[in-house]
């Protein structure tokens, strides 16, 4: 995937190539933080670079037992590379540290690269806009392929039976809407006839939008799966969910 830079009036405006060219447009807020060469990624998402400062790589998220081998992969593909790293929104950690897109000399995304092998999640939080539909196609090719994790039988993608099985990580579900409702601030899609046993994906609720068309939609949702009386996924970003078709 190539990321090639325009600059124009209104600002940065990326172009990224997976097969085709994606343009945006307007530009997101992508602004380049600094260019230097790679000393050592410390850990699976993090790289540190000859200014001595750590970098947390955007989108990236491997499951806690192919860490290491996301960090080799990583140190393979950018020790001693010299690279751009791009910052969105301005986007910062936990721990204030800078959240980056990482693109070599070449123009290749290092995420798309880490995603396609199967040793990371298309992992999609509040901030990030700029890369979430290009990464999930990667994501959903590598599924496909089952490359890296996703030839595990752990990560594959859950139903709406079997996630109660896995509170407390993070996941990829998919099932058909049964029921929609808004209680306060907050929009609930609801995947059995009992909400207080089976899983359910919580949203902000926004005025002016009508949610009652969701039921019947068969989705997919991505995130860190809770227990809230039954397993819930709570959404930050549209991002996390996918229609995949409509029920008839």
């Amino acid at each position: 995937m190539k990321f090639k830079r325009y600059i124009a009036a209104l600002g940065l405006i990326t172009s990224l190539q997976l097969n085709l060219c994606y343009a945006f447009t307007p530009a997101p807020d992508l602004t380049v933080l600094y260019t230097g060469k790679v000393k050592e990624p410390p850990a699976s998402n993090y790289i540190l670079m000859d200014n001595e400062i750590k970098y947390k790589l955007a989108y990236i998220k491997a499951p806690s037992e192919f860490e290491n081998q996301t960090k080799t992969y990583l140190t393979k593909l950018l020790n001693g590379k010299t690279i751009t790293l791009y910052q969105e929104n301005k986007a910062l950690d936990r721990y204030n540290t800078a959240e980056i897109i990482v693109v070599d000399e070449k123009g290749t995304v290092a995420q798309s690269t880490l995603v396609s092998e199967g040793l990371s999640w298309a992992y999609i939080t509040k901030e990030n806009k700029a890369l979430h539909t290009e990464l999930k196609n990667i994501e959903k090719e590598a599924r496909k392929n089952k490359k890296g994790f996703w030839g595990n039988e752990l990560y594959v993608v859950k139903n709406i039976n079997n996630v109660k099985d896995f509170i407390n990580s993070y996941q990829l579900v998919e099932g058909i809407v049964k029921s929609v409702s808004t209680v306060k601030n907050s929009v609930y899609l609801n995947f059995g006839d009992n909400w207080k046993e089976d899983f359910t994906v919580r949203f902000p609720y926004l005025k002016n939008k009508d949610y009652s068309n969701w039921a019947g939609k068969k989705i997919l949702a991505r995130g860190w799966v809770e227990s809230y009386y039954g397993p819930m996924i709570n959404i930050e970003n549209d991002a996390q969910i996918d229609i995949i078709t409509e029920q008839k």
